[in-house]
């Protein structure tokens, strides 16, 4: 409270007086004044920016749907020519969204013989799996009979097998030997 009655009142009558270090009170706090002027010319700038669009409008000549207009050799309502200009646009809207639909079309038919191309190979390659996988079988149960078989004579299954001779027959072959007249011995 004796702050403000402590204040020494200055008066500057020029703008260019104003130092940067000189503050004023604000709703309680201190604020440089040079940034209320800037703050200050910016809002008059902004009005007065505002004031001449309105004068802007205000200036046009507007006319109505009435009105006629001299159109080379002919003379044409305005209706007439907004007609004109909204399907000109329009054709001009229209021919863009066809190309973009063409570009579209475009990238959907190359995107879809790209997958009908990947699907094409990963059938090859399933086919080519799915026969080397027949042949892999195939040839597993050919070993598998193999060895299933590997004691088995394939021409005469009740044949004695290869190098194995009985009892008997070696009874037989040791008589055969031995029986000879280099021994002295016969066994009968």
């Amino acid at each position: 409270m004796f702050k403000f009655w402590n204040r020494i009142k200055q008066e500057v009558k020029n703008v260019d007086e104003i130092g940067e270090d000189t503050y004023t009170e604000v709703d309680g706090k201190d604020v440089k004044v040079t940034e209320i002027l800037n703050y200050v010319e910016e809002f008059k700038k902004k009005e007065k920016q505002n004031s001449d669009k309105e004068k802007m409008k205000e200036d046009k000549d507007f006319m109505n749907d009435d009105t006629m207009i001299d159109v080379g050799d002919e003379k044409v309502t305005m209706k007439d020519l907004k007609n004109i200009y909204k399907s000109a646009k329009k054709n001009e809207m229209d021919e863009d969204e066809k190309k973009k639909k063409e570009e579209k079309n475009k990238i959907e038919l190359e995107e879809k013989n790209r997958l009908e191309l990947e699907e094409k190979n990963t059938m090859d390659e399933k086919e080519r799996m799915k026969n080397k996988n027949k042949k892999n079988e195939l040839e597993n149960k050919k070993s598998f009979d193999d060895i299933k078989n590997a004691g088995h004579d394939k021409e005469n299954k009740n044949s004695v097998k290869k190098g194995f001779v009985s009892t008997a027959d070696r009874v037989a072959e040791g008589k055969a030997r031995y029986s000879g007249t280099s021994s002295g011995v016969s066994v009968k």
